[in-house]
């Protein structure tokens, strides 16, 4: 993955054909839903046939 930044914003061109986003209003919450045993047992299926890379963005603000 290429990654550049300026002061304004993160630009990167993604080498995977899919993304999923989602927000949480923290890093606590985000590792209560990620640890949580309803999503452990459901994420299994997905871990099993899937590689995936996590990122945690601090601070993100779509652009307008």
């Amino acid at each position: 993955m290429t990654v550049y930044a300026d002061e304004r914003r993160v630009c990167c061109v993604w080498p995977h054909d899919k993304l999923v986003m989602i927000s949480f209003p923290d890093e606590t919450a985000f590792l209560a839903f990620s640890n949580s045993p309803d999503y452990v047992e459901i994420s299994r299926d997905r871990k099993a046939g899937a590689q995936a890379i996590v990122l945690l963005v601090k601070g993100f603000v779509p652009a307008d």
